[in-house]
């Protein structure tokens, strides 16, 4: 399957295997196998599905490692903002280890602990050293993050980007450490 690069440098396959409409049963799990067997390496899924557990144990049991697959997920469109996408993903800033967010402007970040009652030390920063790195702050953060071993297996982060343009996307994820 071709991929094509996104702008911020990484690559996505072109064509995904979509699981819109697909039951959280044995039948989804099955045909995530399925897809992955016939070298999809794009699965995507949605909370509004009603399946995203069925996606992860088709991934799970297909053999492929999940470094190898690119998965897609949303949240409902009425899930915006930092604390509508954490409680989308029924997490609270407690549930989290670390939160890393686009290194545009310190500010924003303190505003945006001082504005949930946060711990700072929670939040990641790295502007003071790289100034603003435009896409690559959040990869550049998690790197030296992991090579000062400030991550460890297990740990839940959530990272947020934002844009000038009123753009924004997060993600939660769990280290698994390095391979």
């Amino acid at each position: 399957m071709e991929n094509m690069k996104l702008n911020n440098g990484y690559m996505i396959p072109e064509i995904g295997y979509g699981t819109w409409q697909s039951p959280d049963s044995e039948v989804t799990v099955n045909g995530v196998k399925a897809a992955i067997a016939c070298g999809y390496r794009h699965i995507d899924t949605a909370a509004a599905y009603k399946n995203e557990e069925s996606v992860g144990e088709g991934i799970k049991e297909s053999g492929i490692a999940r470094k190898n697959l690119f998965v897609t997920s949303k949240v409902w469109n009425t899930q915006r903002g930092y604390e509508k996408t954490i409680a989308a993903f029924e997490k609270t800033l407690s549930d989290l280890d670390w939160v890393v967010c686009h290194q545009a402007n310190s500010r924003i970040i303190d505003h945006c602990v001082k504005s949930l009652h946060a711990e700072p030390s929670k939040f990641y920063k790295n502007i003071s050293r790289h100034g603003n790195t435009s896409a690559a702050s959040i990869p550049i953060a998690l790197h030296e993050m992991a090579e000062s071993d400030l991550l460890r297996p297990g740990q839940t982060l959530a990272c947020i980007g934002f844009g000038g343009g009123l753009t924004w996307g997060g993600m939660l994820l769990t280290y698994e450490g390095r391979k």
